[in-house]
């Protein structure tokens, strides 16, 4: 008996709590409703990233459906992302960076570079269709060798350095790539 009175108490506390909760509820919906309704006339909410977090994160803690039937201002899909990209930033370490982005290199490195890439695709890249990347690194080590030892550089005078001592005996060719690169050397004597 004393059994049955505590459970009817605390059923009856838990509907009077209940219902109050549900109170508090729906004013909160009705005052959102009306919030929703001012809103249309300027067609758009602007919050900051500190709002959007708060947001996200209680609505994080509902369920899909729960947040489907509640969610009046901004959809659910939107809550959602805003939890994934503003709470995924907070630990991504991006704050306590003193220098963020890729370090500095001087302009030396960067015109050289530049250059180089240019040479090649110039050179070589444009004229090639490459059907793995096996066929890349022959092709750029075959530059690479042409590049180094056979090809006229104007940073040095145009001038390369001689296979063989002297003037005498007959120009050759050599190609690399089947053509593609060209130099010319005077043939031993």
């Amino acid at each position: 008996m004393k059994q049955n009175l505590w459970l009817s108490l605390v059923t009856c506390l838990a509907y009077c709590v209940d219902r109050e909760l549900w109170k508090v509820i729906d004013y909160l919906k009705e005052q959102v409703k009306v919030l929703k309704e001012q809103q249309e006339k300027d067609k758009r909410i602007l919050l900051n990233n500190q709002q959007r977090t708060r947001l996200a994160a209680k609505a994080k803690r509902l369920t899909r459906k729960l947040l489907e039937d509640t969610a009046v201002l901004f959809t659910p899909d939107t809550l959602l992302d805003w939890y994934r990209r503003l709470i995924a930033q907070k630990y991504d370490g991006s704050e306590k960076c003193k220098n963020p982005g890729r370090p500095r290199i001087s302009q030396e490195i960067t015109a050289h570079a530049e250059r180089f890439v240019r040479s090649v695709k110039e050179e070589c890249l444009g004229h090639l269709i490459l059907s793995s990347e096996d066929r890349l690194r022959y092709v750029l080590s075959e530059y690479l060798k042409y590049c180094h030892h056979e090809r006229i550089h104007q940073g040095l005078n145009r001038i390369i350095e001689p296979k063989h001592e002297g003037c005498q005996g007959n120009i050759i060719c050599i190609e690399r790539l089947g053509g593609l690169l060209r130099s010319y050397h005077r043939k031993a004597a």
